[in-house]
């Protein structure tokens, strides 16, 4: 699993392919979007059953939130000034549309990787199979944390290709499992989240199948090994999405998104 992103990189983002969707799909910014979300099983975060009960939270989650509790030297008051931050501030105040955060914000978040190639930005997610019934666009990440295509044997990239292989440019990263949405000042949180949901639950089925590889009948654990940011105006959002075993006829899984934390991004003597 790739690591969270923390602070701090210039050349860490690259664009690696189109961001065009297909105004012909329902997308996150349509009003039936989350509506058909639920209706196929895949729940946004604060959802509640029909008898008013919370979703439950992964298993793992306290492990999860121990992890990203953890320093990390790159957000140490020793690596980043003061000076640091008020440029972090203008950037972000002045920063009203989404591609403006992506080229100006995002860099002094993330932490420089020894390996660009695990990191890709805006890619749609055309060669993976339809979540639902078709009628959604691919998903299409602002960014996402993956393998390098080597990492994983060829006959299995084949053969799960599209459960894990999100472009049919092969040269990206498969398997993605940390995704990132961001947002301009301007812009809408809540669908932010339904873009968190539904790349959460790619992801979630993804690594899914390449757990399931070669043991159809494994039993699914209840735990995330996905996670999904949303980044708007200081503040992050971080939410772990996992499947579980659907009570719907026909239906064998169903994929629940959780909130982890928020984090609003200020400056501590």
């Amino acid at each position: 699993m790739s690591s969270i992103p923390s602070m701090k990189s210039r050349n860490s983002l690259r664009k690696c392919g189109s961001s065009d969707l297909d105004n012909s799909h329902t997308s996150p910014y349509d009003r039936a979007f989350r509506q058909h979300l639920i209706d196929y099983g895949i729940y946004p975060d604060q959802y509640e059953d029909l008898d008013g009960h919370d979703m439950p939270p992964p298993e793992n989650l306290g492990e999860i939130v121990r992890a990203m509790a953890k320093p990390r030297p790159s957000l140490s008051i020793s690596r980043s000034t003061q000076g640091d931050f008020k440029t972090f501030e203008k950037r972000d105040s002045n920063a009203s549309k989404k591609a403006k955060v992506i080229n100006t914000v995002i860099p002094m978040i993330e932490e420089e990787l020894a390996n660009s190639q695990s990191i890709c930005r805006q890619v749609p997610f055309s060669n993976l199979d339809h979540l639902t019934d078709g009628s959604l666009v691919s998903g299409n990440p602002d960014l996402y944390y993956g393998a390098r295509p080597e990492q994983l044997d060829l006959r299995v990239r084949k053969q799960l290709g599209k459960q894990i292989v999100p472009s049919t440019q092969h040269d990206l990263p498969v398997v993605p499992n940390f995704f990132l949405n961001v947002k301009g000042q301007d812009g809408s949180a809540s669908v932010a989240e339904l873009q968190a949901c539904y790349d959460g639950a790619l992801g979630a089925r993804g690594i899914n199948s390449l757990q399931m590889y070669g043991d159809p009948e494994l039993d699914l654990d209840n735990k995330a090994y996905t996670l999904t940011a949303t980044y708007q105006a200081g503040t992050l959002r971080i939410y772990a999405s996992y499947p579980r075993v659907s009570a719907r006829p026909g239906k064998p899984h169903e994929y629940l998104t959780k909130k982890n934390q928020r984090l609003v991004l200020n400056w501590q003597c």
